[in-house]
């Protein structure tokens, strides 16, 4: 691996004792299940992207590498912190004076993508899973999947994103721009507010369509919100993309500049949970029936809670592992390494599986024998699979 500072440790629990520094994160791609011709090249565009990108408020990469027989492994900075869609719904409502805070990460972010990188980019796929804190609490955009240039944008016609944040123009397959992340970023407001969508899930395409010409969703200022957070998602949520602003005029917005410097900004995702468990009126009952549920485990430091499932390094190959996890439905892992120090290749890590919720189980897997390849060798290798076929 590329990074510098990979951990000698061997073991390490979900206890959020270790070194955030010393991990990373694993999104693996079976290259032979790919559905549809141009998914190779998207997935090659994506690992550009990230690559091109540097910013503490977008995730770092550090590289990507093939995983025989058909696998391909993009690897960057681990985040411990949790989606905001975790926050909201393991914690309650974001509160207005957080909310501030997190949205001057994504804001500056999203000011990265738009207007310094160096190709301007668009997001397209803005949610509450693509925004992720890390431990010291700061917010960073993940998930460059959807990402498309702003100079290509105009050509594009394709429906890309998730569906119930895509903006007006992307859905009605109409050219559009960077204020389409606009319009994402106010759906994802409104949704860590209110812990909900201004919207049914479960309706047809068709019904949505007809929902997203027919309603301009906003937060009503008569349930307690302030007035400039109302505004500000309003602002967002503007129908035509070329009233919501762009992204230095949010920054600018009333509702940023009145909050930002009333209270010290979170200097970690513990504080950021303990702020909202008080929010929500339920830090003091949280505290104490967590007291009496893990009772056992603060008498007993050695006690380690028992893996859901094991996978033994000595019984298994990366090909059977990898079924495994294909069968489970794992998208991504979280990875410690272990360094040779002889040698830079992969040859011990131990990965925390964790499904998109809360299960999680532990395994160590031996790639003595796996080595790492170019990006030029996963499309020479797939290129010469599609010619036997």
């Amino acid at each position: 691996m590329n990074k510098n500072n990979i951990s000698n440790e061997n073991n390490y629990n979900d206890d959020d004792s270790y070194d955030e520094d010393n991990l990373v994160s694993l999104k693996i791609i079976n290259l032979k299940y790919l559905s549809k011709k141009n998914s190779l090249k998207n997935i090659l565009r994506e690992v550009n992207f990230l690559k091109m990108c540097e910013h503490p408020n977008v995730v770092k990469y550090f590289e990507s590498f093939f995983w025989p027989p058909c696998y391909l492994v993009i690897v960057c900075e681990y985040l411990s912190g949790g989606t905001l869609y975790d926050l909201y719904k393991n914690y309650g409502r974001i509160s207005e004076d957080l909310l501030v805070y997190i949205l001057d990460d994504v804001l500056n972010g999203l000011n990265y993508l738009h207007n310094e990188c160096s190709s301007p980019l668009i997001h397209r796929d803005i949610k509450p899973t693509n925004i992720v804190l890390s431990k010291d609490g700061i917010a960073k955009i993940i998930d460059f999947g959807s990402c498309e240039e702003l100079k290509n944008s105009d050509q594009s016609k394709e429906l890309v994103g998730t569906i119930y944040y895509i903006s007006p123009e992307i859905l009605m397959r109409t050219n559009y721009d960077c204020s389409s992340d606009i319009w994402s970023l106010g759906i994802t407001i409104y949704e860590i507010v209110l812990c909900t969508l201004p919207w049914k899930r479960n309706q047809s395409f068709e019904n949505y369509i007809k929902t997203i010409i027919n309603s301009s969703p906003k937060i009503n200022i008569t349930e307690g919100y302030s007035k400039h957070l109302c505004y500000f998602v309003e602002k967002c949520l503007q129908k035509k993309p070329e009233n919501r602003g762009n992204v230095k005029d949010l920054l600018n917005h009333k509702f940023l500049i009145k909050k930002r410097y009333i209270k010290k900004k979170p200097s970690s995702i513990y504080e950021i949970r303990d702020i909202l468990k008080i929010y929500n009126g339920k830090g003091k009952t949280n505290i104490f029936r967590n007291f009496f549920k893990n009772l056992f485990f603060f008498n007993d430091k050695n006690k380690k809670k028992k893996p859901n499932k094991m996978i033994s390094s000595k019984s298994c190959d990366a090909e059977m592992f990898f079924e495994q996890l294909k069968r489970e439905n794992f998208d991504f892992f979280e990875i410690k390494l272990k360094d040779d120090e002889n040698s830079r290749s992969l040859n011990t890590f131990n990965i925390n599986i964790s499904k998109e919720r809360d299960d999680i189980s532990y395994s160590s897997l031996n790639l003595e024998k796996i080595k790492e390849h170019s990006l030029n060798m996963v499309a020479s290798v797939v290129g010469t699979e599609q010619s036997q076929k």
